[in-house]
């Protein structure tokens, strides 16, 4: 969770996330003269709606978790409980995915600070954003 005290710093570095576009960053000036593939590589890449493929049963098979970790993403923001609001909905949703990830750690990493964000990029995991439309969540 990013805490008021992290906002401001998560979203300069996220740039800011918008519907279902792919979001890019240069991560130093260097690379504004590199071809397109070097700033790719070199920048954060937040797709701002997007749902993970896996669920809480199981581990990614082989070839799933090498699409995902080859994407390019650096993050993605998926949206957990729906627009009800919904207590008991959501913190199992949040159950879900809190699964997904501990089952497929070398692939994905959940976002709870900036840092994460950084170290998602260095580390070639995905990162995952919780979010949520209901705003009694």
């Amino acid at each position: 969770m990013v805490n008021a005290s992290n906002r401001r710093d998560f979203l300069k570095t996220s740039a800011a996330l918008v519907g279902g576009f792919v979001l890019a960053r240069a991560v130093h000036a260097a690379t504004k003269a590199a071809p397109a593939s070097a700033r790719f590589r070199d920048a954060i890449i937040i797709d701002g709606n997007l749902v993970p493929p896996f669920d809480d049963a199981g581990a990614l098979d082989r070839a799933t978790a090498l699409a995902v970790k080859s994407s390019g993403l650096t993050a993605l923001k998926a949206t957990l409980g729906g627009s009800s609001g919904d207590f008991a909905q959501t913190t199992a949703a949040i159950d879900g995915f809190d699964e997904g990830i501990r089952l497929n750690p070398d692939v994905y990493i959940k976002i709870e600070q900036v840092a994460d964000i950084q170290r998602a990029k260095r580390t070639g995991k995905v990162g995952i954003i919780y979010s949520f439309e209901g705003a009694d969540m």
